[in-house]
This record gives C-alpha cells, structure tokens and sequence, in this order.
C-alpha cells in the first residue's frame, strides 16, 4: 500500500490527489563551482569547492564546519598543563627570565624570606610538596 498525498482544490471543494514530478525530484545535480572567493591563507581566487579544499589542505588548515567540538580537557590534563606553566614561570622569574623588573623581583624574594621566617615554610618548593 503507498502513501498518498493530498491538497485542497478550491474550485471543486474537494482533496484532490497530489503526484510527485519524479523527474524534479530524483534527477538533481550536484556542482562542485562556487563564487570565485579569495582563499584566506593561500591568496588564490578559488570557484571550485574540490579546489578549495585542496589548497585549505595544503596550506594546514582545517576547515570548520560547525560539526566540530572542541576537545574537551580531563581534570588531570588540566591540573598537570597549570603546574607545568606554574613550573615555567617560577623558573623564569628565579632565573631572570621573567618580564618584571629587577626591584619586583628582589622585593618578591625578601617577602619570600620573610614568609618563610615566620610560617617555616619553604616557599620556593611550595608547588612540589602540594603535588603529592
């Protein structure tokens, strides 16, 4: 048994029977052109959506189409990426690498001291012990 289709005619007042133009709706044809269109990263003006992809290829791009999810990072990626960043900025601001000036640094080192004094604590190994 098929599935009918329906409209309302107005002019006899009744539901008259709808048939598909199969020629319309089975032969579709699908074009690889587009509008000529500059590629962002290569500079080529571009009217084929193949083309487009190739030279997007190339050039080490991926294109976005809406489908893509951003990778979704694990607690422990997380925590291990902060203390490696931890890690980089306190050896850079012992080392003289960091962008502050040398009076932030020698102040930032004395008031590390005297915490230190005080709370007998060893500040500078103070992100390792919480680690464990």
């Amino acid at each position: 048994m098929s599935r009918r289709t329906y409209r309302w005619d107005k002019e006899t007042r009744k539901m008259v029977e709808v048939y598909r133009d199969t020629a319309a709706y089975y032969h579709t044809v699908i074009t690889d052109e587009m509008p000529a269109t500059k590629h962002p990263k290569t500079g080529e003006i571009i009217t084929s959506n193949r083309k487009w992809q190739e030279a997007t290829r190339r050039s080490g791009c991926i294109e976005y189409d809406g489908e893509i999810k951003p990778k979704r990072i694990s607690e422990e990626e997380l925590a291990r990426d902060v203390d490696q960043a931890m890690e980089k900025a306190i050896y850079a601001a012992d080392n003289g690498q960091s962008v502050l000036s040398r009076e932030a640094r020698e102040y930032y080192r004395e008031m590390d001291r005297r915490l230190s004094e005080v709370h007998g604590v060893d500040l500078t190994n103070i992100f390792k012990a919480n680690r464990r």
